[in-house]
């Protein structure tokens, strides 16, 4: 699994000598198959003296620190425990440990924890300390922890299997032990009578007493995007054994780091790993199928280049670097530790997140210390000065951990189009639509016919982004509903949010400008939401969804009514008693029959945000505002202040408040609404 990833290209033209050596039309590795379909541009050059041998991807797929203890703490025990002439101090420590049968599984797994602690892990911790940063010191001993729990699970479990049989405890180490890194060669057939040898060693397993089935357990720096891209190297070693041992095996996944601070480990059963073994003969095609198209222009590279893809341009026969986001994220998250424990408030390190604008640093308070949530809010002005931040970082408690938000050096510009590609779970419903990105980098979509988000209300200052968000609201809703499936009435007093939008293939008439006119169109939006009511009492159904899907042919389109600036519509009294009486008809009777309202103002105080507003359009949505007064009005909790601008933004209300990031709307995003409305 470590090493250089390698990949065997299809045979030239040899000797009789070199065709001896080389049996097979196709070499690869278990790690080469996962990296191999991930991006098929990594095929290059010829490394060393071997001429059939391709590299694919970069030397080593693990860090520093993972590398350090699988090779320095992993292997060593292993060796120890799976070496059957040996009779040193640790393997009778550990047959000692194991042949204790009237232990408690508890008791069983203290017992194993001291000693793989004392003899394995603190040594390594003592020889190698000054190399490794806190942060990498928290992610090993997490690993451990969750490697060593595992494995006193599964050794219990064998050994009480064979308690009955007065085993001795020498054999059971022998049969459970295997060597590491072992290394398995199998030969997958193709139906074209061609050959591919697939070679692979784990990283560590278990195997049962009746040596008929095994534990593989994986490393992994972080968790893959696609879940399956983990569980791939486990399928590929629990296929190797089954075709040389006649072992079925089941596996475990261990993540260094997982940024959520909660599950590092991934138990994949034997029927996980089964589905996944059944798709490999396809997996072997296509990696096939990329080394075939490799081999005619092997010949002529000269620089480590890809290939295939100009944009690629990959330089891999170098050793792969942590990605320049979360170097930053990890050197910031360290930095924090550090401030927090000179300011006397020690924390641990949790993890990160790196998102388009900023980072999100999770600490874990030490209780032992007396540390305390309220504690590190209050140091929000230390923290600024010390972490030299042009604003306070947003500072909020989460599950197990305390989350510290800052900007990042070097921000990227997130676009609709960018927003609208990325890979979601996009909601069933004709209302939906993306607001933002989380700090995860997943897209965040709200539901307007959902009961929970049917109105919404923002609240920012000027430049926080309010005109830029609505304009992509109505954008996204457009590209992402059906055709003739939305309608929007835009109100714009300040005449320049909605000014490109005159002509726009959804709007409802134009943009309207004047009060006068926005109170006649919401009347005659209120009364079409009674007789569509009446419609539905006629029909027997409930909602505009349900009977839409009755009348295919005619369908009646959703109303969404904009108002870009709020505050500057109800400076007059009678015109606030109007659209008061029009906001409480639409919150309480709007959704099931397709409308909505989407308020925006730049002066959240209590004045122009009152009760009505915040009872009737349920989403709220807190853009960069002046003081943790104004974040109060619209969220009910202060953090808005902290925001950073541009389109940052902290939504809650009927929902979790979530932090967000905005997508700027450029004019690709318009000739896609023209396209599909031409």
């Amino acid at each position: 699994m470590r090493g250089a990833c390698r990949i065997a290209a299809p045979k030239r033209q040899t000797s009789s000598a070199e065709k001896r050596q080389h049996l097979m039309d196709y070499q690869v590795t278990a790690s080469d198959i996962p990296l191999a379909i991930r991006c098929s541009q990594r095929c290059v050059r010829t490394p060393g003296a071997d001429p059939h041998a391709r590299r694919t991807g970069p030397e080593g797929n693990d860090v520093f620190y993972g590398t350090l203890f699988h090779k320095e703490v992993v292997v060593p025990f292993q060796q120890d425990a799976a070496d059957r002439t040996a009779q040193s101090s640790r393997r009778k420590k550990l047959a000692a440990i194991l042949s204790v049968k009237t232990a408690t599984d508890e008791e069983f797994a203290d017992r194993l924890s001291g000693f793989f602690r004392e003899e394995y892990l603190f040594p390594f911790f003592r020889n190698r300390g000054k190399e490794i940063t806190e942060w990498q010191f928290s992610a090993i001993t997490s690993v451990a922890d969750q490697w060593l729990r595992q494995w006193s699970q599964s050794l219990y479990q064998i050994f009480c299997r064979v308690k009955e049989r007065e085993i001795s405890v020498e054999p059971l180490l022998n049969a459970v032990f295997w060597p590491p890194e072992k290394k398995m060669t199998a030969v997958h057939t193709f139906p074209d009578g061609k050959k591919m040898q697939i070679t692979g060693q784990w990283d560590t397993i278990l195997c049962g007493p009746d040596g008929k089935d095994a534990e593989i357990i994986d490393f992994k720096r972080r968790k893959a995007s696609n879940p399956q891209e983990d569980l791939m190297p486990i399928a590929l070693y629990a296929w190797l054994m089954k075709q040389t041992a006649e072992v079925e095996a089941r596996g475990l996944v261990l993540y260094f780091e997982e940024p959520d601070g909660k599950k590092k480990s991934h138990p994949c059963s034997m029927a996980d790993v089964g589905k996944v073994i059944k798709q490999l003969p396809a997996l072997f095609q296509q990696v096939r199928d990329i080394m075939d198209r490799c081999a005619p222009v092997l010949k002529t590279l000269d620089d480590r280049e890809s290939p295939f893809c100009e944009t690629c341009k990959r330089k891999t026969n170098s050793r792969k670097e942590d990605p320049p986001d979360n170097r930053e994220a990890e050197e910031a998250l360290h930095r924090l530790v550090k401030v927090l424990n000179d300011l006397k408030v020690p924390v641990l390190p949790e993890g990160y997140f790196c998102g388009p604008r900023f980072m999100s640093l999770h600490v874990q308070p030490d209780v032992s210390a007396g540390t305390t949530v309220s504690k590190i809010i209050n140091r929000v002005e230390d923290l600024r000065v010390h972490m030299e931040l042009n604003v306070a970082p947003l500072i909020k408690p989460g599950p197990g951990y305390v989350r510290v938000d800052i900007p990042r050096k070097k921000f990227q510009t997130l676009t609709l189009g960018g927003l609208l590609e990325m890979p979601r779970e996009m909601p069933d419903s004709t209302a939906a639509f993306p607001l933002g990105v989380r700090i995860d980098g997943l897209p965040y979509w709200v539901d307007l016919s959902s009961p929970a988000t049917p109105g919404i209300l923002i609240g920012g200052t000027t430049g926080s982004g309010k005109s830029i968000l609505l304009q992509s609201i109505v954008m996204a809703l457009t590209i992402t509903a059906p055709k003739e499936a939305v309608r929007f009435t835009l109100v714009d007093p300040k005449r320049v949010t909605f000014a490109s939008f005159e002509n726009f293939p959804t709007l409802y008439g134009h943009v309207i400008m004047e009060n006068e006119e926005t109170l006649d169109r919401l009347s005659v939006l209120v009364e079409e939401m009674e007789q569509r009511y009446r419609l539905f009492a006629k029909e027997k159904v409930d909602s505009l969804e349900k009977y839409n899907q009755r009348h295919t042919e005619l369908l009646l389109p959703r109303d969404v009514v904009v108002i870009d600036e709020y505050a500057d519509m109800i400076s007059e009294k009678k015109t606030k008693e109007h659209l008061e009486r029009f906001i409480k008809r639409i919150g309480q009777k709007g959704r099931a029959s397709g409308l909505h309202l989407i308020l925006a103002t730049q002066q959240p105080t209590v004045k122009v945000v009152d009760s009505v507003i915040k009872s009737n359009l349920p989403l709220r949505i807190a853009m960069k505002v002046l003081s943790g007064t104004n974040s109060k009005v619209i969220l009910d909790e202060v953090g808005a202040e902290c925001l950073l601008g541009n389109g940052d933004m902290l939504a809650g209300g009927s929902i979790p408040t979530v932090r967000l990031q905005g997508a700027y709307v450029t004019g690709s995003d318009l000739t896609r609404v023209q396209q599909k409305y031409v």
